[in-house]
């Protein structure tokens, strides 16, 4: 099966509203990362989209995403 990889770079209004996610950060850290850090800490303190459901998001991705 193939992997699905998707990189996202915005304004932070996808994380900010609970659409994304902060994962697999590597070395050097980027220079936005405190602002998408702090987006995603408060859409999942809303309980917003992906946040909304208990579990659904994983260290390693979305919890049904992928069906083998």
């Amino acid at each position: 099966m193939p992997c699905l990889c998707r990189w996202i770079f915005g304004s932070g209004d996808n994380t900010k509203e609970g659409f994304a996610r902060v994962a697999y950060i590597m070395n050097p850290e980027y220079k936005y990362l405190a602002v998408y850090r702090e987006a995603e800490k408060l859409a999942k303190g809303s309980r917003l989209n992906i946040w909304s459901h208990s579990d659904y998001v994983t260290k390693w991705g979305f919890k049904g995403c992928v069906q083998k």
